[in-house]
This record gives C-alpha cells, structure tokens and sequence, in this order.
C-alpha cells in the first residue's frame, strides 16, 4: 500500500508514459501491446483545458491503497472451502508479500481448484507472455467446461 502511495500518477502525454513504463520493472517485461493495453484502459485525460494530453490514473493511488490495506479484511481466505465453482490459480515467480507467495496455500483451500505455476513469468505474468497463459487457461478449464 506505501508503495502504491508513492507511484507517480500524472504524466504530460501518453508517450511520456510509455517511455517511462517501457524501461521500469515490472513493465518493462510486457509485451508492447499489453503495455498499450495498461495506457488505454488505467490511464485517463485529466482534463486539463491547458493540455488535452496530459494523463492521471484512473483509480486514485489512495484507493488503490486501500484496495490493498483491506486485502484480508473481508474474510474471503476462511471461506474459500465454500467456493464451489471451478477456479484456476495462477502464479509467477514467488516473491515476498507477493500474491505468488501465497497462491499454493489460496489453491489448496479451493474445493477444485487447479493451480498453474509460472516461475519464468513475474506478477505481469499475464502481460508478459499473454498468449501462453490464455492457452493454459483454456486446457486447464476445458474438463470443466466441456469443450
């Protein structure tokens, strides 16, 4: 949450963003179309009359942070024995404090769950290699879905 406060969150122009994002971890592992996908749809005009390009995002950094503060507020990790449907846990390369970190252990707790480990793909793992996971995503739901 500290460091979501930090994040900067204005910039003068979508390409001042991209180059910014284009070369700092963890997006400079994206593909360059998942990169345009995070400008176009987390990025927003601010509405500046003086400069129509300038960019702000789109979720305030404050509730960002407070989307992480609450992460085990709700109770959602007890009662994960009660979810029913089929779920699909993915996860990157484990790092401390991580959702990676703690994904075996969400898995597990899952009455059918499958859990796909990614140690070659950080938290952007999506992102970074978008046709590999949606193409494991698709065989590991397949027996559920019938198709």
């Amino acid at each position: 949450a500290e460091m979501t406060l930090r994040r900067r969150d204005r910039f003068p122009s979508r390409d001042a963003a991209r180059a910014n994002f284009a070369v700092k971890p963890p997006f400079d592992a994206c593909t360059p179309a998942a990169l345009d996908a995070y400008l176009d749809h987390c990025w927003v005009p601010t509405g500046n009359p003086a400069d129509a390009t300038e960019l702000t995002l789109a979720c305030s950094r404050e509730n960002e942070a407070t989307f992480y503060r609450l992460g085990r507020a709700h109770g959602l990790y007890e009662r994960l024995g009660g979810v029913s449907c089929p779920v699909v846990v993915a996860a990157g390369i484990v790092e401390p404090g991580a959702p990676s970190s703690f994904a075996t252990r969400v898995a597990e707790r899952l009455p059918q769950a499958r859990l796909l480990r990614y140690d070659d793909l950080g938290h952007f793992g999506p992102q970074q290699d978008p046709a590999r996971i949606a193409a494991d995503l698709d065989a590991a739901l397949r027996p559920w879905t019938g198709r």
